[in-house]
Parts: C-alpha cells; sequence; structure tokens
C-alpha cells in the first residue's frame, strides 16, 4: 500500500480514534477565595473505551490533582479532580475561565474548557451576630459559605476580649456549620456590657490566610455581692464589702445605722459620703461608682471601753450608795497624833457612830494594838475591858434615828513606830427590827513621818 494511501486512511479513522476518551464535568465547587488559596472542586466523569493512562495539565497557571498521570479501567468512572490556580491569577475577581489539556496512552491529546470564579474572604464566610448574656459559660457561633466553595479542615481561631480558641472546621457550598467557644469566668466578670468585636483568622492547611469579623453583643446585667464580717467585743469592729457582680458600672452604697449613743464611740474608714439624723438613730452613707469585678468595702470600729468603764463606775457607786442606804448604823474611825512630856508615841483615837433609824441594844466594840495601852484619865472609860483580846466595850443601848455618838481615847506606846502604823477597825453591834446587825468601821492608820515633822 503506498504512502498516500496510509495518509487518507489516517485522516479517515482520527476522529474515532480522538473521540474515544470521553470526559463530563460536575462542578464541585469552583470558588476559589483569594486569601486562602483554595483549590477549585470538580468531579470527572471519564470514559476511556478501555484500560488507559491519562494525564490533566493547563498551559495558564492552573495546576490539576491528580498531580501527573493516572490509570483508568475499561468503563465509566469518577474521579475527583482539584484545580490549584496561582497568585498571579487570584489578584483577580470573578470568572475566571481557562483551557485545560487531557493526554491519554491510546488517543491523542484533548482539550477543554472549565470556569472557576474568584473571591474575597469576606464575600465567602459570614459570622452571625451572637448574644451573650452574663452567666453564659459557652457561646455558639454561626459561620455560613455564601459562595460555591468548598472548604476542608479549615483552621479557624476566634479571639475577642472574652477568649482565644483555635477550632477546625469544614464547609461545603452554601453551607454553615456551627462553633462552641467555652468563656472565661474571669474575664467575663472584668467587662461592662456592650457590643464587641470578634476577629477570625482563617488559615487554609499549608496554603494562606484571613480574617473575618464578627459581633459579639454582651447583654446587660445588674448586680452587688454583699458580704459582712464582725469581731471583737469591747473592740468592736464591723467590715461590709461588696462587689459588681453584674456586667454594667452601678453606683452603689453601704449604709449603716448607729443609736445615738453608740455613734459617739464609732470610727469609720473611709469616711462618711453622708450623715443623716433622725431621732435617737444616726445613719451613715457611703456611695461608691463600681466597675464591673470591682470591689469596695467599709470598716466601722465601735470601742466600748469607755462607756464599760463608767457603767462599772455607775454600778459600784450604785452599790455603795444601796449599803450605805440600807445599812441603819454607821460607823466611821478616825485617829491623830498626840504630844506627850514624857516623849511617848499616842494617838487620839476617835470612833463616830451615827444611827438612820431607830435602833436598841448598841454596843462599840474596838480593839488595842499589841505594843499599846489605854490612857485612861481621858475620854469616855469603856464600860468593859477584855485583857485576853485586849479589847474595849461601850455599851450605848438605844439610839434614835438620826443621833450619833463619839467615842474617844488615847493609846500610848514606850516604843515609837516607823512608817505606816495602822489601827484595827472597830465594830457595832445592833438589833433592828427584831434582828441582829454587825457594821465595821474603817481601818483607821497613821504616818510615823508627820510625827517627826511635827
Amino acid at each position: 500500500m503506498s504512502k498516500s494511501m496510509l495518509f487518507l486512511l489516517a485522516l479517515l479513522l482520527f476522529p474515532f480514534v480522538a473521540g474515544v476518551v470521553s470526559i463530563q464535568v460536575v462542578d464541585e465547587g469552583s470558588v476559589v477565595v483569594a486569601e486562602l488559596d483554595n483549590p477549585a472542586h470538580y468531579t470527572f466523569t471519564i470514559n476511556a473505551g478501555g484500560e488507559d493512562t491519562l494525564e490533566l495539565y493547563s498551559l495558564v497557571g492552573v495546576t490539576f490533582s491528580p498531580r501527573g498521570s493516572f490509570d483508568v479501567t475499561d468503563g465509566t468512572q469518577d474521579i475527583d479532580v482539584l484545580a490549584f490556580t496561582n497568585r498571579d491569577i487570584r489578584k483577580r475577581d470573578g470568572i475566571f475561565s481557562f483551557e485545560y489539556f487531557i493526554t491519554s496512552r491510546r488517543s491523542p491529546i484533548q482539550s477543554a474548557t472549565l470556569q472557576l470564579r474568584i473571591a474575597s474572604l469576606k464575600d465567602t464566610l459570614e459570622v452571625f451576630p451572637v448574644n451573650m448574656r452574663y452567666l453564659d459559660d459557652s457561646l455558639t457561633f454561626t459561620l455560613k459559605n455564601n459562595q460555591n466553595a468548598r472548604f476542608e479542615d479549615l483552621s479557624a481561631t476566634f479571639s475577642s476580649p472574652f477568649f482565644t480558641q483555635q477550632k477546625t472546621i469544614s464547609l461545603v457550598p452554601f453551607g454553615t456549620t456551627t462553633v462552641t467557644i467555652p468563656i472565661s469566668v474571669e474575664e467575663r466578670s472584668k467587662l461592662a456590657a456592650g457590643a464587641y468585636v470578634v476577629d477570625i483568622e482563617v488559615a487554609q492547611p499549608q496554603a494562606g490566610k484571613g480574617t473575618i469579623h464578627g459581633t459579639l453583643h454582651y447583654l446587660e446585667q445588674q448586680g452587688t455581692s454583699v458580704s459582712e464580717s464582725s469581731e471583737g467585743f469591747i473592740i468592736r469592729e464591723n467590715k461590709i464589702e461588696k462587689t459588681n457582680a453584674g456586667n454594667v458600672v452601678v453606683a452603689d452604697t453601704i449604709t449603716i445605722q448607729k443609736d445615738i449613743i453608740s455613734r459617739l464611740f464609732t470610727a469609720a474608714n473611709p469616711a462618711p459620703t453622708d450623715v443623716k439624723r433622725s431621732g435617737l438613730s444616726v445613719t451613715y452613707v457611703w456611695q461608691e461608682q463600681l466597675q464591673p469585678g470591682e470591689s469596695w468595702s467599709v470598716m466601722t470600729t465601735t470601742n466600748y471601753t469607755l462607756p464599760l468603764l463608767i457603767l462599772l463606775l455607775v454600778v459600784v457607786i450604785s452599790f455603795l450608795v444601796h449599803v450605805y442606804t440600807s445599812t441603819a448604823v454607821v460607823v466611821r474611825k478616825q485617829v491623830s497624833y498626840v504630844k506627850t512630856k514624857g516623849g511617848q508615841f499616842a494617838l487620839k483615837v476617835r470612833i463616830f457612830v451615827r444611827s438612820k433609824h431607830h435602833v436598841d441594844g448598841v454596843q462599840v466594840i474596838d480593839r488595842l494594838p499589841g505594843m499599846a495601852k489605854l490612857y485612861e484619865q481621858f475620854g469616855l472609860r469603856p464600860d468593859r475591858i477584855e485583857s485576853a483580846t485586849r479589847r474595849l466595850f461601850w455599851d450605848v443601848g438605844t439610839l434614835q434615828a438620826g443621833e450619833e455618838r463619839v467615842f474617844s481615847y488615847i493609846m500610848y506606846s514606850d516604843v515609837n513606830p516607823i512608817g505606816r502604823f495602822e489601827l484595827p477597825s472597830a465594830t457595832t453591834v445592833f438589833e433592828h427590827k427584831g434582828k441582829t446587825h454587825e457594821v465595821m468601821s474603817n481601818r483607821a492608820y497613821f504616818l510615823a513621818d508627820t510625827m517627826k515633822s511635827e
């Protein structure tokens, strides 16, 4: 056969050979986000008419996956194809059409046209606003894909004054996904209610990244917590502490009420901003502006030392008055120094007995110190003297109400005392309202130094 006939036969068979590989393309997400460098997704339905080895490529800055040659079997089969664009292509905005080629081990090179679309990240991903209440411990964000783009294992970092959290998300074309973020209670308590921006940095693995922004509405919540403590008894310390447990600025008030007496012994730190008096009570008022999470306190100290001393003094005086007024006979003893010609030590003793009521059987008893003797030529001689006990007895008998008797005598000693010379108490025994009573006098004393000065 001549060469011209073979060439003619090849021309006749070419259409049949070239049409052996048939391809149908389904768009699975052909939008490429400029910042992320995500691939366009296609499904190629290929019928090669038998076992074959194929390869896809482009000459305009687009690469394919599968990369290089791949085998196909006899019949129809689906191949997932990813188209990656270079940086220059991603600088465009809108539709990008390009020609691609397919080579076959059994067939000549074929070509066709594909389309993809370049879009910005802000036009692709949308974050819905979210509301947060004061007691919420987590938030759920909803992200929507507004384009025919497919994302696998995107890294999304959520940042706001309340949290920083990294999540992994995937999105189908025009699909939505939700992400739950835990909230730090400590950070939440320090922030005021209002609108906050949430920054979401989105990154494609081993490719580009970009940032979108959402809005977090922190709803208002008012409230304060109060703690009070007291300690001490005589010196009483009372502390009131209040904390802004909400998320808005509050004008807080602390009030303490005192009666007209205790307020005289009360000190406050800090000083009150206002003092209100009403009748026998006084109200102290403190005011403070509190930021969320901020605390303040008021300390009051009431010192009861002085009023207790005054009360004790009143009780003692009342007791003494009661004893004095309830005693029918009052006895008082008094001594004074007496000069003698012989230089002996001598004291004049006087015993005052006064009756506040009518009493009978009155007897006054006194006792001489061991070294002293009675000078019998002075005063009213005792009715009886006990030598063994050195006691002196005066039998008075009856005393009328208001009547007072004075019994005096002189005692002396050849020995001069040094320092304080103390005499025992005198005793008065009497009958009042059918009962026998006994009353003691004070213990009189004399200082020997005053004798020398005289």
